[in-house]
């Protein structure tokens, strides 16, 4: 009878910490969208590197970028860290997407798209934060 009790406990705490992620997720997301779709040409950045970050839930959704310009192209963009969805490989595709087309257009990666919310807010972020690149920075709603 025990076990039996134990096995039940056991299901219901995973299905309710499953249950409480994918809420958190979704939420992080969606914040991370209404601050907009970042429209900006990697030509009119500054040359120089870029950090920046997203956070939600006490860093529990988190997009950590490290990008770096040189003679308006990117050069390189690394995620410190990007939760996105393991299951279907998100945070790779992403990154990989970036790195090939050397574009912050994330439209095309398919399945990705709160993930790619997350990683847009901490890209954002990262060119916010040089301070002068504040004007190239426009938001679709």
């Amino acid at each position: 009878m025990k076990k039996l009790l134990f096995i039940f406990f056991f299901f219901l705490v995973v299905f309710v910490f499953g249950t409480l992620w994918i809420y958190v997720f979704k939420t992080a997301g969606e914040k991370a969208a209404n601050n907009g779709q970042l429209d900006v040409r990697i030509s009119d950045l500054s040359d120089g590197e870029y950090n920046g970050k997203y956070s939600y839930c006490y860093g529990l959704i988190q997009s950590d970028v490290y990008f770096k310009i040189t003679k308006g192209q990117l050069v390189i963009c690394k995620f410190k860290r990007l939760t996105g969805t393991p299951k279907y490989g998100a945070p790779e595709a992403i990154i990989k997407h970036i790195n090939k087309t050397k574009s912050f257009d994330l439209d095309a990666v398919t399945g990705a798209t709160i993930t790619k919310n997350i990683a847009i807010a901490g890209i954002k972020n990262a060119i916010e934060r040089k301070g002068k690149n504040k004007l190239y920075v426009e938001l679709k709603k």
